[in-house]
């Protein structure tokens, strides 16, 4: 895959930590506001593709840590797959200048 994140796929984090690293690994090119953030690691955490509980204190209230499961790797790397093949199909229909 083209971009792969160790974000979560190797490290234990939380959601202001992951969202700045996708902010640093994409040259500020893609910005996740935290709300949507939050809003999709409950769908993986329903998934069972991640895990999260109650780490360090921060400005007085618990932090909420991530890890993946895995069914997360697995579910990662059926991605990669699937973006990979969605690449290979499309490169014919890519004009190179």
């Amino acid at each position: 895959m083209g971009v792969q994140s160790d974000v979560l796929r190797e490290i234990i984090s939380y959601g202001y930590e992951i969202s700045r690293q996708i902010r640093e690994k994409t040259s500020d090119g893609y910005v996740i506001r935290e709300t949507t953030l939050y809003s999709v690691f409950a769908r993986l955490e329903n998934a069972g593709y991640i895990e999260s509980y109650s780490g360090s204190v921060s400005m007085g209230r618990p932090r909420t840590y991530y890890r993946i499961t895995d069914a997360g790797r697995t579910y990662y790397r059926q991605k990669c797959q699937e973006w990979q093949e969605i690449q290979d199909l499309l490169q014919p229909f890519i004009e190179e200048e």
